[in-house]
């Protein structure tokens, strides 16, 4: 579970749930895993593969670009791969 609060002095003016932003990760084995979450008002979702020394991730997620809170939605999907050497 993961829980983030942005913006602590609230200088955006943007209310406390468009600063607030809550996942989780489901995961089988520790290979195969399930994210989903909601951050700045919009929900986000992944999905992938985790070995000791990679990760392959394909992910779906929103952001605000705009000047106020639900002005203008910004979707982008990661594709993600990581090496860990160490």
């Amino acid at each position: 579970w993961v829980y983030e609060y942005r913006d602590l002095t609230r200088t955006s003016g943007i209310s406390v749930i468009g600063r607030s932003a809550v996942g989780m990760e489901f995961s089988v084995r520790d290979i195969f895993f399930l994210r989903g979450g909601y951050g700045t008002g919009y929900p986000n979702a992944g999905i992938g593969i985790r070995r000791a020394g990679a990760e392959f991730s394909l992910t779906y997620m929103n952001d605000d670009i705009g000047s106020g809170y639900h002005q203008l939605r910004d979707t982008k999907y990661v594709l993600h791969y990581q090496i860990r050497p160490f």
